[in-house]
């Protein structure tokens, strides 16, 4: 589903924009692109098409806006993605407020939910992309 969902987000963004600045469905920078050039995160925060049609009628909510709100766009990014987090922290048994890069193991399986979904477990190893991006956060954190 992620095709149509990715094609689900551009034709979102194009509905709020002029009709001479419409971006095409080869324009957006996903993380992943598969064969046919769709799939993978895509926007600031590198959510899931799929996933930001998810929370994205929350955050047009939250902002108080009518159009629909996109991705590329900082501060919507950053309310889904504290929306994700609100809503996953708690299968860590975590409050979202208690999340951090110290406690390795919610960390870890954040990061990893946040990328792969159901199959998460799969991402939690050392030197998987969960344990990759909390050492990676831990080391920004160490400098402050």
């Amino acid at each position: 589903g992620e095709p149509e969902a990715f094609l689900a987000v551009v034709a979102g963004i194009n509905s709020t924009r002029n009709p001479r600045y419409r971006m095409p469905a080869s324009y957006p920078a996903v993380s992943c692109p598969g064969v046919t050039g769709f799939g993978g995160a895509m926007g600031f925060v590198q959510m899931l098409p799929s996933v930001w049609l998810a929370y994205e009628p929350e955050i047009r909510e939250v902002m108080g806006k009518k159009e629909f709100v996109d991705p590329y766009s900082m501060v919507p990014a950053f309310h889904g993605l504290a929306m994700y987090l609100r809503d996953n922290a708690s299968f860590f048994h975590t409050l979202p407020r208690d999340v951090s890069v110290s406690d390795s193991k919610t960390c870890n399986g954040l990061a990893a939910r946040y990328y792969a979904g159901r199959r998460w477990k799969k991402y939690v190893d050392k030197y998987e992309y969960g344990w990759r991006v909390c050492a990676e956060a831990q080391s920004i954190a160490a400098r402050f």
